[in-house]
């Protein structure tokens, strides 16, 4: 199975603060009545969900030495047979009756961020009666004040994980070609990096193809019923917003929403030496360029306006801007699913969400139009251009294994291989290459406006990866 990539967060101050309201935005379409009613839905029964969904990290043997066992959390704290009589017992733990796999174990999670605020992301992680109704967690002796503490004193720390996260309903969904995905002689065609030409476009936008793929998804997200989606999330690069603009084309209450760039989404990207279509511009220049690309329209004529994007939005201690909103954060540029599933299931408790995302942190996610087959020795495929996945996140679960259960709503579109040969040598089809190439010119007015007013850089800063 794939490795889930961590990746390190310098994050201090408070813990997470749910439901915290969004602190800047810039707005891609037109103003209007914006307005999002985020409210709880029904309880996900959770009683059939086992530990096999648990986070899987290394068994502990709970055997060794007191240091040994407060460094690993190795020895159970919740269970009140451990913690004593006078421990007030947590609902619905059973003394002594321990979980198969729910092995006490150590956990490097937003959750303990969450439930501890202490600016330390690890904590203790425990499993009763293979059931994720109760996950428990709580620090271990040294955790306190960086000194030895008693067992009393983590015992007091156990928090049921219910208590601090609900299940979050997820539907996933890729973004369709960009034009960064058009290619001629081998190589990437438009929105390229060269450094003799100096022709670095940042974050490529979606081609006519992917304006009609996308709005091909509109079927399936209007089959849902009205008022079934709670919040709205996206990566912070283009070619998400507009595959979402595009499929909730039509859906009044969709398009009432805003959508929200959230954390760790994003597609794998932030090494210098990534390519530009991974890499964001500045979210002034993003909402300048796409204001500019104001009259798109599918190859039917049906118009295309884009969603109302909140880009700079504070969840407690995480933001997704930085430095006065001038640049996306590190956080907001981070390709983590699991960082990005606890962070669901903590900042939107209960809610129906639908991301708007990559193929590639799907397929670090664990979910893939064809899983890997290990005995054939085989690699996954990427889900489709703007494909739609529904998986349920249940807290303390690992999301590659909730993932191999996710349900495919629509297959979306890939151009074969015998297509890409036919537009190959024109680099993609007569309306992608006028699109694209209209987009360079929207990125030049867009600089030159820039520049003139003496405002934020359109280029993502080096510091910012």
């Amino acid at each position: 199975m794939i490795q889930i990539l961590f990746v390190p967060l310098l994050v201090c101050g408070p813990s997470f603060a749910m439901g915290d309201e969004v602190v800047s935005h810039d707005n891609c379409a037109t103003p209007g009545t914006c307005q999002s009613s985020l409210e709880d839905s029904e309880q996900v029964s959770l009683l059939s969900i086992k530990t096999q969904l648990s986070r899987g990290k290394q068994e502990l043997s709970g055997e060794g030495t007191d240091a040994q066992e407060r460094s690993s959390c190795a020895t159970p704290k919740c269970n009140p047979d451990v913690c004593g009589k006078d421990y007030p017992t947590l609902p619905g733990i059973v003394p002594g009756v321990k979980g198969s796999s729910g092995q006490s174990e150590e956990v490097d999670s937003l959750y303990c961020l969450h439930a501890y605020g202490n600016g330390d992301r690890k904590c203790c992680m425990e499993t009763y009666e293979d059931d994720l109704t109760k996950v428990v967690i709580h620090q271990s002796d040294s955790f306190f004040n960086g000194a030895v503490s008693s067992a009393e004193d983590a015992c007091k720390s156990c928090q049921l994980l219910s208590t601090i996260a609900r299940p979050v309903e997820l539907t996933v969904m890729r973004h369709a070609e960009g034009c960064h995905n058009l290619k001629s002689n081998g190589d990437k065609h438009t929105h390229a990096f060269n450094f003799q030409l100096g022709t670095n476009y940042y974050d490529a936008p979606l081609t006519q193809d992917g304006i009609d793929d996308a709005y091909l998804a509109q079927t399936y997200l209007a089959a849902k019923a009205v008022g079934h989606f709670d919040a709205i999330v996206t990566s912070p690069m283009r070619r998400a917003m507009q595959t979402l603009s595009a499929a909730i084309t039509g859906i009044a209450y969709l398009e009432a929403m805003r959508a929200k760039v959230v954390p760790y989404a994003q597609e794998i990207g932030g090494s210098l030496d990534m390519g530009p279509e991974n890499k964001p511009t500045s979210p002034a220049f993003q909402a300048c360029i796409m204001r500019k690309d104001n009259n798109v329209q599918t190859s039917d004529g049906t118009a295309i306006h884009w969603c109302n994007i909140d880009r700079c939005n504070s969840f407690g201690s995480i933001d997704t801007c930085q430095d006065a909103n001038k640049y996306y954060s590190t956080e907001a540029k981070l390709t983590s699913p699991q960082d990005f599933y606890d962070f669901l299931t903590l900042q939107y408790p209960g809610q129906k969400v639908l991301l708007a995302g990559h193929s590639n942190w799907a397929k670090m996610a664990g979910l893939m139009k064809v899983y890997k087959d290990k005995e054939a020795g085989t690699e996954g495929e990427k889900i489709g251009w703007a494909s739609l996945y529904e998986v349920t996140l249940i807290p303390g679960g690992q999301i590659q294994s909730v993932m191999e259960g996710a349900h495919m709503i629509y297959e979306g579109t890939s151009k074969t291989q015998e297509q890409r040969s036919t537009e190959a040598e024109n680099g993609g089809s007569v309306q992608d290459s006028a699109r694209c190439a209209a987009d360079k010119e929207r990125w030049e007015t867009c600089d030159a406006e820039r520049k003139a007013s003496g405002g934020v850089v359109s280029r993502p800063s080096i510091k910012g990866f």
